[in-house]
């Protein structure tokens, strides 16, 4: 090789050597970006995890007090049927009692009919007796 050879490549290694020598600075501010961007990244992670927990919370009280209403709700459901159910055992008490009587007093009065029937044809009997025995001697 010759002396302009070697000065060309001399200057090539040199150059070589200079781009190594800032492969350390340049290696150093990658990880520094790289550092950085990860600490932007669970900065962003950090804000979205708060903003998750707080959506499940506000979702968790929302749905307490939706529950809440359905459960006064259904309280409230049941207390009117109970009261509609009294309502109508009672007034279906009452007309059975009502019933009861009426059926009562036709018994009473068909009782007496019947007295009053069987009087009659003890008279009659009597009556037809008193016509045989008497009346044809």
């Amino acid at each position: 090789m010759t002396k302009a050879e070697l000065e060309i490549k001399v200057k090539e290694l040199e150059k070589e050597l200079k781009e190594l020598r800032e492969f350390p600075k340049i290696v150093e501010e990658k990880d520094s970006v790289i550092s950085e961007l990860q600490s932007k990244h669970r900065e962003e992670l950090d804000k979205k995890d708060s903003v998750i927990s707080e959506l499940q919370s506000k979702h968790q009280e929302e749905l307490d007090e939706e529950k809440r209403k359905l459960k006064n709700s259904n309280n409230e459901t049941i207390k009117r049927l109970t009261e509609n159910f009294e309502n109508q055992r009672k007034e279906l008490f009452n007309r059975l009692s009502q019933r009861e009587q009426q059926l009562a007093k036709l018994i009473d009065i068909f009782g007496n009919t019947l007295k009053g029937i069987q009087g009659q044809l003890d008279n009659a009997i009597v009556l037809n007796d008193y016509f045989l025995n008497e009346v044809k001697e």
